[in-house]
C-alpha cells in the first residue's frame, strides 16, 4: 500500500507526456530514403534522429553549424536508424516513437523541428564532434501547449519542409518490404571539420569574457 502513491505519481506522468511517431516509411513505393551525402543508405543502427526546437534562432536555414547546435533543444529520447527491423531491412530508414516529460514551457508553442546525424550521440556539441553529417526537417506546427499530447512527424514529400540538407536522384527501391519502383532520398550534408567548429566556439567564448 505504501508504493499506490509512488506508482499514481509514476502513471500520472506517462499520461501527461508528449510522444511524436517518427519516420520515412509510407509504404514501399512511397518512402524516401534517407542517405549520407554520397548517396549511401544510412546503415541500420548508425546515425540518430531527434525532435526538438532552436531558441531564439529567427532564420534556421541560413544559421550557422555553431548557432544550431548551441541553441537546439531535444525532446525525448533519440531514435537509431532501423530500429525494429532486421539486418538490411533497417538502412536508410527509421520508424518509431519519441516520448519525453510533460511539454511545460519552453516546449509548449515551439516549431517543430527533427535533426537527423550520422552520430549515434545526437546533435549536441559532443554528437556533432563525432558526427560529420546533418539534415534539419522542419513540420508545419508547433509543440503541444497541453498535455497529453500526440503528432506525427515523416520525413516525406508535402508532409514538411527540408530546412538543411538535399534532395538527390539517388534510387532506391525498398525490395524488402515489396517495392516495384524506385524512389529518391533526402541527403545528410557534411558538417565543418571538428577543429573548425571548436575553433569557432572558442572564438565565441572569448568575445563573452572580452566583454564581461
Amino acid at each position: 500500500m505504501k508504493f499506490a502513491p509512488l506508482i499514481l505519481i509514476i502513471l500520472a506522468s506517462f499520461a501527461n507526456a508528449a510522444t511524436f511517431t517518427v519516420g520515412n516509411v509510407n509504404n514501399p513505393n512511397d518512402s524516401n530514403a534517407i542517405t549520407l551525402s554520397n548517396g549511401t543508405l544510412i546503415a541500420n543502427g548508425a546515425g540518430s534522429v531527434q525532435v526538438g526546437y532552436f531558441s531564439g534562432v529567427v532564420d534556421v536555414p541560413g544559421a550557422s553549424l555553431a548557432t544550431l547546435v548551441s541553441t537546439f533543444n531535444p525532446y525525448g529520447n533519440l531514435l537509431n536508424f532501423g530500429a525494429g527491423f532486421v539486418g538490411a531491412d533497417g538502412n536508410g530508414i527509421f520508424s518509431g516513437n519519441i516520448s519525453g516529460t510533460p511539454l511545460a514551457a519552453p516546449y509548449a508553442g515551439q516549431p517543430l523541428y527533427l535533426v537527423i546525424t550520422n552520430s549515434a550521440a545526437g546533435f549536441t556539441a559532443l554528437g556533432v564532434t563525432a558526427a560529420t553529417e546533418f539534415l534539419v526537417w522542419s513540420k508545419p506546427s508547433t509543440f503541444a501547449s497541453s498535455e497529453p499530447s500526440t503528432d506525427t512527424i515523416n520525413v516525406q514529400n508535402a508532409a514538411g519542409t527540408l530546412v538543411q540538407g538535399g534532395y538527390n536522384n539517388f534510387q532506391h527501391t525498398f525490395t524488402s518490404f515489396g517495392g516495384t519502383i524506385a524512389v529518391p532520398a533526402y541527403n545528410l550534408v557534411a558538417i565543418p571539420e571538428p577543429s573548425t567548429f571548436l575553433l569557432a566556439s572558442l572564438g565565441v567564448l572569448g568575445l563573452l569574457r572580452r566583454r564581461r
